[in-house]
Parts: C-alpha cells; sequence; structure tokens
C-alpha cells in the first residue's frame, strides 16, 4: 500500500499561540468572559435607566475575576438577568473554540506521527 503525503492546513497565528500556551489561553479567556458580564451589566444599568455608580476603569478590575461568584448571587438573590444570559453564552462559545483548537492540534499530533512512520 502506497501512502500519500498528507498536507496539513496550517492554522492562523492565534490559533497557534492558543495551542503552545493553553493554561495562559485559558486565564485570558476567563478574564474576558468578566470583561463581557461587566460590560453586558453596565450596559444594562444604563438601558434600564439606573445611575452608574462606578465607572468601567473601577468596576472591570474589581469585578472581573470574580464573575463566577457573581453570577452565582444574581441567580440565587436576585434571579437570572440579562448580563447572566450573556455571560453564559459567551462561556459556552470559548468551551466551543477551546474544545475545536485543543482537537484540531491532537489530529495535527497524530498526523505528524503517521507521517514520521
Amino acid at each position: 500500500m502506497a501512502k500519500f503525503p498528507v498536507k496539513i492546513k496550517r492554522p492562523i497565528k492565534g490559533f497557534q499561540f492558543v495551542k503552545k500556551h493553553k493554561l495562559i489561553s485559558i486565564i485570558i479567556a476567563y478574564f474576558i468572559i468578566g470583561i463581557i458580564y461587566v460590560v453586558t451589566g453596565f450596559l444594562h444599568n444604563i438601558i434600564i435607566g439606573k445611575q452608574v455608580v462606578f465607572s468601567l476603569l473601577i468596576s472591570i478590575p474589581l469585578a472581573a475575576p470574580f464573575w463566577r461568584i457573581m453570577i452565582y448571587a444574581d441567580f440565587k438573590h436576585i434571579g437570572i438577568m440579562f448580563q447572566d444570559v450573556i455571560t453564559l453564552i459567551s462561556v459556552i462559545l470559548f468551551v466551543i473554540f477551546f474544545y475545536i483548537i485543543f482537537q484540531w492540534s491532537n489530529e495535527e499530533k497524530k498526523q505528524l506521527n503517521h507521517n514520521k512512520n
């Protein structure tokens, strides 16, 4: 049986960073989700006409690392809010993104190992 060379499509450089630095990418994604939580809450307050107490410059560093706790508090004491829904959608999208990238890198490793043999 003849072996045919398999050409692997090279991903964009950003995807290569995600594949090489998995932990750093997950931490960055965690903070991006926190920023999404804070900004959607800020926009929600503006839309409904509530007074904004803290600007984004203050609220992002204070709330972005603790968005999981704040979502839990929202569910427990207030109920499901707009910012919770948007944040959970972004979490699902990041999970899908990382799953695809990590599967892609595993398949690429298998193909490279197969080509060496």
